[in-house]
């Protein structure tokens, strides 16, 4: 690149030190670190030690020495924090979830592109079948649903996206069921022996589609769950993807069929091209001709990395990818399920 990005820091704790500096690391050809602040002083001296990183001192030199500001703060005083900084910062990348009503205000009476951290909805998998979306392979679907794939909040992230961003709650029932069943072995070894609890729960949007969301934790680490798919209905085809065996791939099961144009069903044969590390280097279907390459397949990123460097950067060019209007819909919705399932009773938005 001609110009590094710089990034900038409010705040630097283990997420900063774990998620993103690996990032901005790897990636050095693209970012470059302009400094940090933080409230604890002890901590700025062991960030200046570890990482030779300049301290700033104050929010505001922070976002007048950098391109993009990270900035992080308990959700109580987040709309506090954001309130000074559009004062005078234009790209901030806030982390997830917005849960204050205030801030997506806030957001659309500013100059400033404020962007959510919530990478989930950016995967390389989910950036692919969106593009099969919107190059209008697949029409928008009328059903979506996650069945033990992930997890709450994250989930309604990924499956709004697929209905599009315009769609809008307007009730939602769950329930909750439970078991004692019998104590079994974990995927990492250990015994487990503890009931099992299920939230069930369909969420129906403005435009007639529906969203099911159902989950139990037990998915995740008994093996006798085995299947934990994502999936979308639309009116020309299908397409599930998830885990069934192997913890750790993500392309386990993929599954994609539309409606060709002679009225037959038409098998996507979808190739995933990976990296070294099993990252996504490409994913192509020869039958819709759709391909997703990522753009930073060099770097030797993970997927995680390559969802929140996809954030960062389309930040920097002045593009939101997932707003507080976004995160704070979709926290509304994690909640009325939760509200919904523990209560049994029907939740309305309207």
């Amino acid at each position: 690149m001609k110009d590094k990005i710089r990034i900038g820091f409010i705040g630097f704790g283990k997420r900063v030190e774990n998620v993103y500096m690996p990032i901005f690391t790897k990636a050095s050809s693209i970012f470059e670190i302009s400094g940090f602040c933080t409230r604890r002083p002890e901590r700025a001296a062991d960030v200046i030690d570890k990482f030779s990183l300049r301290d700033l001192k104050s929010n505001k030199e922070v976002a007048k020495n950098s391109d993009v500001i990270i900035a992080f703060s308990p959700p109580e005083v987040q709309y506090d924090l954001l309130n000074t900084l559009t004062g005078f910062s234009s790209k901030i990348l806030i982390e997830t979830p917005t849960i204050d009503h205030r801030i997506p205000h806030l957001d659309m009476g500013c100059d400033s592109n404020i962007c959510v951290s919530e990478q989930w909805p950016f995967l390389p998998l989910e950036q692919f079948k969106n593009k099969l979306i919107e190059s209008e392979i697949l029409s928008r679907p009328f059903l979506v649903q996650n069945d033990c794939r992930t997890l709450d909040y994250h989930a309604i992230a990924q499956l709004r996206t697929y209905l599009g961003r315009d769609a809008m709650p307007v009730k939602v029932f769950g329930s909750s069921v439970g078991a004692n069943i019998p104590a079994f072995i974990d995927k990492n070894g250990n015994t487990r022996d503890e009931p099992e609890f299920w939230d069930i729960s369909q969420v129906v949007f403005n435009n007639g589609a529906i969203l099911s969301h159902n989950f139990s934790y037990n998915c995740k680490i008994a093996p006798f769950r085995s299947l934990q798919t994502l999936r979308y209905y639309s009116s020309n085809g299908t397409v599930i993807s998830g885990k069934k065996d192997d913890k750790d791939n993500d392309y386990e099961i993929l599954d994609a069929r539309y409606i060709g144009k002679n009225h037959e069903t038409v098998s996507m044969d979808i190739e995933v091209t990976k990296s070294a590390s099993g990252a996504a280097l490409e994913i192509s279907d020869s039958a819709s001709g759709v391909t997703w390459t990522n753009p930073y397949g060099n770097i030797g990123f993970n997927d995680q990395e390559t969802a929140i460097c996809t954030l960062v950067t389309s930040l920097a060019k002045g593009n939101v990818l997932y707003s507080t209007r976004d995160s704070f819909i979709d926290s509304l919705i994690m909640n009325a399920i939760k509200q919904s399932c523990s209560s049994g009773a029907l939740v309305n938005f309207e």
